[in-house]
């Protein structure tokens, strides 16, 4: 498995409160962001004419992230929690290792290769679609002798982007054909991150540089602009059949802080990109067709149940709920400031962290089983496209597995929440009940309510009617009543009749 441990010195410092605005440069006067150009919106329209309708997927928010070993336990497991959606960094598509000598070097009509790792990715991919999982594939690493000095295997020189677009054009023309069926392709893992000394591959980000007034994030755009094309031209969408084809998805940001934190700057230097596609000028919003992000709480007292925060957006289990709500707000806020308010989001990596002692504690499991609960239950109601858990295995050191044993509750908790919320569409939230979250849902023409207390002990919730049936956090079955004790633990309260 590939360790998260290795990549976040910066980053993992934010979370916890050691960077301060205090730290960060002062007297930077940023241009407005511009929108793109109408000529340049025509230009790109027919290409991918049917990317922004609404997928069938929009009805099944939960995923999982995957890893390369346990192949059959992790999708008879998959299967049984309901998860819909499937994403792995570990089976990323890397072009250091398939082009490693010079450009055009890739052959997708051989069969052998790439080698052994190349089958292997090929067979869970095959595999995660014929058992009905939707594929988010990352393609990411540029070799040697198309990164920029410091940043070897990771970020790509400019003079290098129509190459790495011809290898993307390649990679999707072959994956997005039976039996792997592919469509959504993103660009990148945690593009914003900056490379870290004990991860000399680039895993994890590395195209984030302090010293661009947008944290590098303009570059990111301007590369995103021909590895999309590359990606829409490979598998374009096609009215006459109804298929949309494939799609872009933005490397899943890091986004560790807010504004004047500079990292929070590289989605809007990647928005305001510009290049020149076919003799026109194009910007990057136009290019991806899905917005992504990471977001993540931390868990820092082993004592109690499910106290977590994340003080970078001001998130916490008593105020607010899952950092997955903020964080969707902020980058909703910066789409629309630059005119791209109009696409899909999503969420591939949700967890909360264990920074704490003992990890396999019940007091953790159970913590970790209701904030996967909540963090799916406010990625739906946020209008997310899909809210990925990290990960099946676990972060190491942070113990965030569903594996069987320590990851058990997390693992039950996990499917009520996708069985509950599939084909379930978003109301509104229903703030009648101070102390209370509670998220409206139409499920099937029916009223849900998911609802759950911000803070310890319990609240009687007074419900209109009394239900046809409540289910608890982990699937159980309580009586039904017109008045429920709720506590922090999600309950999912159905009523006979319409939603309205």
């Amino acid at each position: 498995m590939l360790t998260k441990n290795l990549m976040r010195t910066l980053s993992m410092a934010s979370l916890v409160g050691v960077v301060s605005a205090s730290a960060i440069g002062a007297g930077n006067t940023l241009a407005a962001p511009t929108k793109p150009a109408e000529d340049s919106k025509i230009f790109v329209s027919s290409i991918f004419k049917l990317s922004n309708k609404a997928d069938e997927s929009q009805n099944h928010i939960a995923g999982i992230e995957l890893d390369l070993y346990d192949n059959v336990n992790q999708f008879n497991r998959m299967e049984g929690a309901n998860a819909y959606w499937v994403r792995s960094n570990a089976w990323a598509i890397d072009w250091k290792r398939l082009e490693p000598n010079g450009p055009g070097e890739y052959n997708p009509s051989d069969p052998n290769y790439g080698g052994q790792f190349m089958r292997e990715y090929e067979y869970l991919m095959a595999t995660a679609h014929a058992r009905g999982f939707k594929v988010i594939q990352i393609i990411r690493g540029a070799p040697s002798w198309a990164s920029p000095a410091g940043k070897e295997g990771c970020a790509i020189r400019p003079e290098h982007y129509d190459n790495f677009a011809n290898f993307v054009n390649k990679i999707v023309g072959k994956y997005s054909k039976a039996p792997y069926n592919i469509q959504y392709w993103e660009i990148w893992n945690e593009p914003d991150g900056l490379k870290d000394q004990n991860d000399p591959n680039g895993l994890f980000g590395c195209w984030g540089d302090p010293s661009d007034p947008y944290f590098g994030g303009r570059a990111y755009g301007e590369m995103l602009i021909k590895a999309g094309g590359a990606v829409l031209r490979a598998d374009p969408a096609d009215a006459n059949r109804g298929y949309a084809g494939s799609r872009v998805v933005f490397g899943g940001l890091l986004l560790d802080c807010l504004k004047p934190c500079p990292s929070a700057d590289f989605l809007d230097g990647a928005l305001i990109a510009r290049a020149v596609v076919d003799g026109k000028t194009t910007s990057a919003g136009q290019w991806f067709q899905v917005m992504n992000f990471h977001a993540y709480d931390i868990w820092r007292d082993n004592t109690v149940v499910g106290h977590y925060d994340n003080p970078n957006f001001g998130s916490a289990w008593n105020t607010s709920g899952p950092t997955v709500a903020a964080k969707t707000d902020y980058i909703r806020s910066v789409l629309n400031n630059n005119g791209s308010g109009s696409k899909a989001i999503m969420n591939t990596e949700a967890a909360v962290q264990c920074y704490c002692g003992d990890l396999s504690s019940e007091v953790w499991n159970e913590t970790k089983a209701i904030y996967a609960a909540q963090s799916n239950a406010t990625a739906k109601a946020k209008g997310l496209l899909a809210n990925v858990w990290y990960s099946y295995s676990g972060w190491t050191g942070h113990q965030t597995d569903l594996m069987p044993g320590r990851g058990e509750k997390a693992y039950r908790a996990f499917k009520t929440s996708a069985t509950q919320l599939k084909d379930a569409r978003f109301i509104g939230e229903d703030t009648g009940y101070p102390g209370l979250k509670v998220y409206k849902f139409n499920r099937r023409g029916n009223l849900l309510l998911v609802a759950w207390k911000l803070g310890d002990g319990g609240q009687a919730m007074s419900l209109p009617a009394t239900p046809v049936s409540i289910a608890d956090t982990f699937g159980s079955a309580v009586t039904p009543a017109q008045t429920l004790n709720v506590t922090l633990r999600p309950v999912y309260i159905e009523f006979g009749f319409a939603a309205n």
